[in-house]
């Protein structure tokens, strides 16, 4: 039956109090990464009851753009949640254990709480909700649990715990670093530690032929034979030295396999000498002596992640992975010599490529390794902190449309090459799912496409879109050469001339001084490409030269020459201003103008310390008056207050409200003018937390008038650190102008946000439809019966 007027004037009330068909500017949910947010740790296989699914623990809050607080679930598709997870900093190892009550999965680390319950480093998963482990394993700031073993020492089965801890937290036991949970209390094992600090780093089953017996590595005390650092033995309930004492650092793992010559126990970690033996961080034991076991490897691995022994399809081997040396990051013992896994190479120069996990899981297309650690690209395919390799190839591991970047973004601009306005990054990143060690890439609005590499290392810290004649191209500037993408290639354009205090490409800006549009490249160099010009010279499509005499402009001692470029005008015709840290003659200072023919100074310049400097421009209008606000890190302008943040009237600095502040060294690092619905505003992001008294956490925009005003809820980076928000851009993909910022940041208005973020005006939209009736782009559904049908709210977003 129709409604009447009343009723639909209510229900168009509620929707419009709650938001729904107004136009509000908001952050873009999206641009998450394919994988984890920080370091993946361990892995387990474990069934809940639907089957197995493999779990990984680490220091993670999200994982496929989902919260996932330190421990996540994969079923071969999707990942999902353990309830609210860990409460604390890690995971750092799982294991499977029958208590009596059925199987269940056993976290343990760093950690104080898990399900919002209170479980001092240890918790028990039984597939649908968090249980304590007895009172916990802790006592102290720095308690932590390494490793879970499950072994039989001959009185049934228990659940080992190696770490540093000095008791079985509310059972009265001494200082021990090793427990065992009988399924019901913890118990002492019959070692000592010698400090809350030091304890068992490792745990591993191995059979030297005379039945399999639990081993452990650390720095133990109350051992016949042992004191410091040992690897020791467990034979039903008794403990013994394995080789004597090992020197030099620690073991930090250990897996048994099948050597030439018998069964073998492999160690590896930061030592030197083992056993009163030479051996660089890895080294075995065949039930008789300790010996090096670096066969294969150019170089001693630099970091040890892990040791494990698979069965490939091929025999049981043993793998390692780590941190060494390309392939070495990921590599398979023969018998007789280490070798890669061929295709694992990490290039490494955005994260270190450290792997901590290694498993063999069947998602249901085959076994596959998975692979988790402190990386973003495996085998060159951006995969955040886990990843999966099949033997011939790298994945990532889950394929939800996700745009998040790993690295970091310096620089956005907008360009059309062709096939329409498309934001380009540049920085040095990997774009998930796609490639690794990217310097530049382009968002259509739906995806990112890589450039190709750039040959040489470094990062592009600039971006301009210029037209030299022959068509627009996108201009890259790295650190030692300026590069031009005209869609299909690479072509060099620039190579700086070395200055009195350095070689760098800073900043590139196209400004027309009256004889045509030329692109400007700024920095601390004495020339380009053999044509003397200090700080700035200019490419007009054929040639270089420099702006006005070369020597007019200075780069302070140690200071960055000239970082930013603004095309402004101050009622006298447009010209070209130019901003970082360098002097001048005629006043000139940190700030100078170029009228085409001459440069000048900008009022009294802009006071700056020694590698302080401006790092952006804009001009904005408000109130009817055009200025130009500079931002950087500085404190005063033309001895007037100015923190941060400057604005230029034509004739005098000042300050722009109280300015920004906060952090150890608050920064301003992009300005842009952006109308979000509100009325256009600047838009300042940088690496600061407040703006006067408003908190804004490195994200403020001004209007005019004080107060400053937040941008949302601001942005940070993992654990709730301040971020840094270095670029921003406006760009209109078709569905209207947003606003893009990027720097090095993971989270915005609350949002997983990697990288890169977009603030726009949306239309929250509600819609009653039947199930299977969920259009695309639909992300809340709330199920509810009515008229005895099942129906649901679907929530969906449209750019307003």
């Amino acid at each position: 039956m129709p409604r009447s007027a009343s009723s639909l004037a209510a229900i168009a009330f509620l929707l419009s109090s709650a938001g729904f068909g107004q136009c509000v500017p908001g952050f873009a949910d999206g641009f998450a990464l394919r994988g984890a947010d920080s370091t993946v740790r361990a892995f387990a296989t474990f069934d809940d009851g639907t089957g197995p699914a493999l779990y990984a623990g680490g220091d993670f809050s999200y994982v496929d753009g989902t919260p996932a607080s330190r421990i996540a679930r994969w079923n071969g598709s999707t990942w999902s949640p353990l309830g609210s997870g860990i409460q604390g900093a890690s995971v750092r190892a799982l294991a499977v254990f029958d208590d009596g009550s059925g199987p269940a999965l056993y976290a343990s680390g760093l950690f104080t709480g898990a399900g919002g319950l209170t479980a001092p480093n240890i918790a028990r998963w039984n597939g649908s909700a968090w249980s304590p482990v007895g009172a916990g394993l802790g006592v102290g700031p720095s308690a932590i649990v390494h490793a879970l073993l499950v072994f039989d020492d001959g009185t049934g089965e228990g659940l080992y715990a190696g770490g540093e801890f000095m008791e079985a937290a509310g059972a009265g036991l001494g200082g021990n670093g090793i427990a065992r949970w009988n399924g019901s209390t913890w118990q002492h094992v019959g070692v000592a530690n010698l400090s809350a600090s030091a304890g068992c780093s490792a745990l591993a089953l191995h059979d030297d032929g005379s039945g399999v017996a639990l081993y452990a590595a650390g720095t133990f005390s109350g051992i016949p034979g042992v004191f410091g650092s040992s690897v020791i033995k467990r034979v039903g309930t008794t403990w013994t030295p394995v080789g004597g004492p090992y020197l030099n650092g620690g073991i930090s793992t250990m897996a048994s396999y099948q050597g030439s010559s018998g069964p073998c126990l492999a160690v590896a970690g930061n030592f030197s000498v083992i056993g009163g033996g030479a051996a660089q961080k890895l080294a075995r034991w065949d039930g008789a002596n300790w010996a090096p076991l670096t066969n294969g490897f150019t170089f001693t691995p630099t970091s040890v992640g892990m040791l494990a022994n698979f069965d490939d399809g091929s025999g049981p081997a043993l793998y390692f992975v780590g941190r060494a040396h390309g392939a070495e990051s990921f590599c398979k013992w023969n018998g007789a010599a280490w070798q890669g896994v061929a295709g694992t190479v990490w290039t490494g120069s955005v994260d270190p490529p450290v792997i901590f996990a290694l498993t063999r899981f069947d998602d249901g297309s085959g076994p596959q390794f998975y692979l988790g650690g402190a990386f973003t690209n495996l085998a060159g395919v951006g995969a955040s902190r886990v990843a999966r390799w099949n033997g011939a190839a790298a994945s990532t591991v889950g394929d939800a449309p996700l745009h998040g970047l790993a690295g970091f973004v310096d620089e956005l601009e907008v360009a059309d090459l062709g096939n329409g306005p498309e934001l380009y990054a540049g920085g040095v990143f990997d774009v998930m799912g796609g490639l690794a060690d990217v310097r530049v890439a382009r968002w259509n609005g739906v995806s990112w496409t890589a450039l190709p590499q750039i040959a040489g290392q470094g990062y592009v810290g600039s971006l301009a879109a210029y037209d030299d004649g022959g068509g627009t191209a996108v201009y890259a500037a790295m650190p030692d050469k300026l590069m031009k993408w005209d869609g299909s290639n690479w072509t060099q354009i620039g190579t700086p001339m070395a200055g009195p205090h350095g070689t760098t490409i800073w900043s590139l800006h196209v400004h027309d001084d009256g004889s045509g549009p030329a692109l400007y490249a700024g920095g601390v160099f004495g020339g380009m490409n053999g044509v003397p010009a200090s700080l700035i010279a200019r490419w007009n499509g054929a040639t270089w030269s420099a702006v006005g005499n070369p020597a007019t402009l200075v780069s302070a001692l140690y200071g960055p020459g000239v970082s930013a470029f603004a095309s402004y005008d101050d009622g006298t015709g447009t010209q070209l201003y130019a901003g970082g840290n360098f002097t001048g003659p005629s006043g000139i200072a940190n700030v100078a103008r170029w009228n085409g023919s001459t440069w000048s100074a900008v009022g009294a310049g802009i006071p700056m310390a020694i590698g302080q400097r401006v790092y952006t421009f804009s001009a904005f209008t408000s109130g009817g008056a055009t200025h130009l606000y500079a931002g950087g890190d500085f404190g005063i302008s033309s001895g007037s207050p100015a923190n941060r943040i400057a604005k230029w009237n034509g004739s005098a600095w000042s300050g722009v409200g109280s300015g920004l502040s906060g952090n150890s060294v608050p920064v301003v690092l992009a300005t842009t003018v952006y109308d979000d619905g509100s009325d256009p505003s600047l838009f300042t992001g940088g690496n600061f937390l407040n703006a006067g008294a408003v908190i804004v956490n490195g994200f403020g925009r001004w209007d005019g008038t004080a107060p400053w005003n937040p941008v949302g809820t601001g942005i940070f980076s993992a654990g709730g650190t301040p971020g840094a928000v270095r670029a921003l851009q406006t760009y209109d993909d078709g569905s209207g102008p947003a606003l893009y910022a990027a720097g090095s940041f993971t989270i915005a208005g609350g949002k997983q946000s990697h990288l890169i973020t977009r603030w726009s005006p949306e239309r929250l939209v509600l819609e009653l439809v039947q199930p299977g009736g969920a259009g695309n782009g639909a992300f809340v559904t709330n199920r509810r019966l009515a008229a005895g049908r099942e129906y649901y709210n679907i929530f969906s977003l449209e750019t307003c």
